[in-house]
């Protein structure tokens, strides 16, 4: 697996790592704080493969290529199809523009292996006050901001794509939306978010097949019940009006090998309908 060489046909945009947003007065003018996102450089994601006149590109965290490169099968498949992107990079196209949304809504950090959690209790805070905090805390997006963000792009590919990140891109956006289903969280309950995968309506793109692939393991929760950990990431292929060209594109959102090991699976099957899917 590598990176895109600067010749490949795409152009590369997002937002960064789960780092502390700005933060300013609630809009009541109230005690409250409120969260907002704003566009970051981010570093490219690897281009994983490609077909004669088909680009497949995954946009993934530094930790799930490491994860995904452990994988035998979809690892070497992924090394294998490098050599044939930086052929295919030199064609002669326009390039697609990408860009990746990664955000950790406040829910994660009510999650028991949350890092932020376990560093707060450690510095002698209690849990529930912890809870309380997180909970009152306001987060809002600015929707020019989003949208404008969305617009720059051909492809935006989102992680933990919730109700109020819908309702910052707006309903037009949200007409080219394609997502998996809800996330089962670590603590084996649904929550209102997914992988998702939006296609700029003026940028004459098609959605021409849909794959979709369950990632999920089961583990046992803080009363030793036994839950379903799971996400659903969906893979498609696109097709651009203007060229011809197609790609294959997935916002990846793996949960970390670690999680899934100590919960006695093996990694190399939690994988394999991703495997299927591409």
């Amino acid at each position: 697996m590598m990176a895109p060489d600067d010749d490949l046909p795409l152009r590369w945009g997002g937002l960064g790592p789960r780092s502390p947003p700005r933060t300013r007065a609630a809009p009541d003018g109230g005690d409250g704080r409120s969260r907002r996102l704003l566009p970051r450089a981010r570093r490219r994601s690897p281009v994983i493969g490609v077909g004669f006149r088909t680009l497949v590109v995954i946009a993934v965290s530094a930790a799930a290529v490491a994860a995904i490169c452990r994988s035998s099968a979809l690892g070497q498949a992924c090394a294998d199809l490098a050599f044939a992107a930086r052929a295919v990079g030199k064609c002669k196209s326009e390039p697609w523009k990408v860009a990746a949304w990664n955000q950790h809504r406040k829910s994660s950090y009510l999650q028991k292996d949350c890092v932020w959690i376990s560093k707060l209790v450690d510095a002698g805070y209690i849990r529930n006050d912890i809870n309380t905090a997180i909970e009152e805390v306001g987060v809002e997006y600015s929707p020019k901001e989003m949208q404008d963000w969305a617009n720059a792009y051909d492809v935006a590919l989102l992680q933990e794509l919730d109700p109020l990140l819908r309702g910052a891109l707006g309903e037009e956006l949200c007409r080219n939306l394609i997502c998996g289903a809800n996330d089962f969280d670590g603590r084996g309950i649904e929550v209102e978010s997914s992988t998702g995968m939006l296609l700029n309506p003026e940028s004459g793109l098609e959605s021409t097949r849909v794959e979709h692939a369950k990632l999920a393991f089961r583990t046992t929760n803080f009363r030793g019940v036994s839950i379903q950990v799971a996400r659903e990431l969906v893979v498609v292929r696109v097709r651009r009006a203007s060229d011809g060209q197609e790609a294959v594109f997935c916002s990846l959102h793996l949960h970390p090998p670690g999680q899934v090991e100590a919960s006695g699976g093996s990694y190399l099957r939690y994988l394999e309908p991703l495997e299927r899917a591409v």
